[in-house]
């Protein structure tokens, strides 16, 4: 792209700055105001992955005192059709939400690859049209989709990341990653929220302990590690289970466990979620998360918030909830004989790994609950410019731009 194309892009999508005396006469703080409106955009609830159940968490929790969110579903899972059809669904929701002045701001829900390509094109629309944008950066592969991408790959995300008015991270780890990459502002430190389950009832009695994964089934997180331990696991607590509960890839799994002896002690639960993902988390003993790359796996902190002991590795924003030693165990990625080790030393110990739990449950009080992260959130909305709708789209609407309804 040729320096005067790249300069007279940036001045397009930096356009509503230029009126900005005329925009303070559309808005007035200082007027009583009913909540206003922050669009969220991002995955449908029920879509499978960790992002979704945070917009889960944050749109069915969260608190309509001075900003309400309004979720725009941008993507759902099923057939290229229908994908494209939400993404689209979602642009006009999201245009007509920003036309009719009835947006405050757009707070964008990303991770990498397909889906920060298609973010892009959102952040960009907002802005170009003069709202504040907020981007909230979730995967733990955004490092490898950046640094493995072309040159021009990586000037288009320092790009469109350095159009956010905010950047959200899910912890201090993620936000000195992102310092080299967004400079407009300083990565705002926002951590996943975790529902509190009812305090914990006596776990049903089952023939053996119960060792529980969720998650996306791979390599990724750790799957793989986690059947090799199985058998050395079975020679010391022959009536162990493991439960596997996750999409990704079950067919390769199932093949791995064809002609295993030990087959019968594995689970395969498919995709669990609401009262079913709540069972297995109560029936549960110890919570395996061996990855190799993450954000702020939900899974994590929904499992310390139901008073499990966890196994996993210190990678993203995990080492910041777990404590080796106190609230769970910390692995390196890929260490089958650690993995072992620590699955062993927890069923060895039941009122060592209950205390753990236990632990774990109060971080989850402390630092993770939906009070928490919505108390954070609001005070970075209000930290937000006014949004400076271009006098090119005026409709003589005003709505959330002057603090109405």
């Amino acid at each position: 792209m040729t320096t005067g194309l790249w300069s007279t892009l940036r001045t397009f999508l930096d356009f509503p700055a230029l009126f900005a005396p005329r925009a303070a006469r559309w808005t007035d703080r200082s007027q009583p105001a009913a909540p206003r409106t922050v669009l969220v955009l991002g995955p449908a609830t029920e879509a499978y992955g960790g992002m979704a159940a945070v917009l889960k968490v944050l749109t069915e929790n969260w608190s309509p005192d001075r900003y309400r969110m309004r979720h725009i579903v941008t993507h759902v899972d099923g057939s290229r059709r229908a994908k494209l059809a939400a993404a689209v669904r979602g642009a006009r929701e999201m245009l007509s939400a920003i036309l009719t002045r009835r947006a405050c701001a757009v707070h964008v829900h990303f991770a990498a690859r397909g889906s920060f390509y298609r973010k892009s094109a959102f952040i960009l629309m907002a802005r170009a049209l003069g709202v504040p944008v907020v981007g909230h950066a979730h995967s733990g592969l955004f490092p490898g989709f950046y640094e493995g991408g072309s040159r021009l790959r990586r000037a288009y995300v320092r790009f469109v990341l350095n159009r956010l008015d905010r950047l959200v991270v899910l912890s201090e780890e993620w936000a000195d990653y992102y310092r080299g990459l967004y400079t407009r502002s300083a990565p705002v430190v926002v951590p996943n929220p975790a529902v509190l389950p009812a305090p914990a009832t006596p776990r049903p009695a089952r023939s053996g302990p119960v060792l529980l994964s969720l998650g996306r089934l791979g390599p990724g997180k750790g799957t793989y590690d986690i059947l090799q331990v199985v058998p050395g696991v079975l020679r010391h607590f022959p009536r162990a289970q493991f439960w596997f509960g996750g999409d990704g890839e079950l067919d390769e799994v199932r093949r791995r466990l064809q002609g295993k002896p030990w087959a019968s002690r594995v689970r395969l639960l498919g995709w669990v979620s609401g009262a079913e993902k709540d069972a297995a988390m109560r029936a549960a003993d110890v919570f395996l998360l061996p990855s190799y790359a993450e954000g702020l796996p939900m899974a994590l902190l929904e499992a310390m918030a139901h008073g499990l002991p966890v196994v996993t590795t210190p990678v993203g924003g995990i080492p910041r909830a777990v404590e080796n030693g106190r609230t769970g165990l910390l692995i390196r990625p890929g260490d089958v004989p650690a993995l072992q080790g620590a699955i062993l030393s927890l069923l060895r110990r039941p009122a060592e790994a209950a205390a753990m739990g236990e632990a774990a449950r109060r971080v989850v009080v402390e630092n993770y609950a939906m009070a928490s992260v919505q108390a954070r959130l609001t005070a970075l909305y209000d930290e937000l410019p006014v949004a400076r709708h271009s006098p090119l789209l005026n409709t003589g609407r005003t709505g959330d731009v002057a603090g109405q309804s």
